[in-house]
């Protein structure tokens, strides 16, 4: 496989040069990570509910709650409480970059495969005023090699906040693939 740079895609290009705010929809990915984190969020409620449920149907009566009981629920609920919002604010933060952030080409500079997270790019870009920056980033898409080019989208006056194309939940519509 050559290494050398690549030219970015036409879409890229048509990307990069649409107007903000751009129409957006959320990748299969999105979804489904979407969907597991509802099921898992839904699977502990669930298991949580029936077995404080169970402990109250017996003598009708909170007083049958040992310390234990008690130290799951508000472990639970805090987790809830703390994570559940956290991953909304983060969907929602990412789908504003890809609607309204700056958009500059990346190059990437190197790619490795990890057993855990699998594969792992490293990239730069430039963004409005010609400063290069480097990021690394998961390439959820699994098809970026060393010399390859996909979008950043970056906030104007911060571009360290940064969402990568091949790993955000959310992706660009242009006008000839809307439906």
């Amino acid at each position: 496989m050559d290494d050398s740079p690549r030219p970015p895609s036409y879409r890229d290009l048509l990307v990069e040069r649409a107007e903000r705010p751009r129409a957006t929809r959320p990748t299969f990915r999105g979804i489904v990570d979407f969907c597991v984190s509802v099921v898992v969020a839904g699977g502990f409620a669930v298991v949580l509910g029936t077995r404080l449920y169970e402990k109250w149907a017996l003598s009708r009566s909170s007083s049958g709650f040992q310390r234990a009981d008690w130290f799951w629920l508000v472990l639970v609920l805090v987790t809830l409480g703390l994570v559940l919002p956290l991953v909304v604010r983060t969907r929602r933060r990412e789908r504003d970059l890809v609607k309204n952030g700056n958009v500059a080409i990346a190059s990437v500079l190197s790619q490795t495969m990890h057993a855990r997270s699998g594969s792992w790019v490293t990239y730069d870009f430039k963004d409005a005023h010609g400063t290069r920056y480097q990021g690394a980033c998961t390439d959820k898409t699994k098809e970026l090699f060393k010399g390859m080019s996909f979008l950043v989208f970056y906030e104007p006056g911060l571009p360290t906040r940064r969402v990568a194309s091949c790993e955000s939940n959310f992706e660009v519509v242009l006008p000839n693939e809307e439906q």
